[in-house]
């Protein structure tokens, strides 16, 4: 019997990113896109993903809950890794990348997640074992308990 296993997205992602970076030529292709990347383009991007159609919208939706998930391993992961840089180095490349951060947005982003979490921070509350700050003070490192 032939069956099809379905596999983990991220799992396949990897084995794919493992598989690109044996081949100098996909690496070349992949560093072009990254330089190139136009940030004022993706709020029209999320806008199409989120609304052209209602159903990729629900199964988006629908995947919040995963989504988070992996973005929350994969930052500890990198907060794990980049841990193991000097300390000198950590300063310098955050210093650098401080610079060419659109300031203003990060900003607004900031202010808008602060709206969201002061509306939702009793339901963040009770989902928190460990008893978390969760207050929309603590974002962007300001602390007013």
């Amino acid at each position: 019997m032939n069956t099809v296993e379905n596999k983990d997205f991220l799992e396949a992602l990897n084995r794919i990113f493992k598989a690109i970076l044996q081949k100098p030529v996909l690496k070349s292709s992949i560093r072009s896109v990254l330089a190139n990347i136009e940030p004022d383009n993706a709020p029209q991007l999320v806008r199409t993903l989120l609304w052209e159609d209602s159903s990729l919208m629900m199964a988006f939706l629908d995947a919040t809950p995963s989504i988070m998930n992996a973005c929350i391993k994969a930052l500890d992961e990198v907060l794990v890794q980049i841990e193991k840089f000097p300390p000198e180095f950590r300063r310098q490349l955050t210093n650098s990348l401080m610079e060419e951060i659109d300031q203003e947005t990060l900003n607004r982003a900031k202010d808008n997640l602060k709206k969201i979490v002061d509306e939702l921070a009793p339901i963040f509350s009770a989902g928190l074992s460990d008893g978390a700050n969760t207050s929309a003070d603590s974002i962007g490192g300001e602390n007013n308990e």
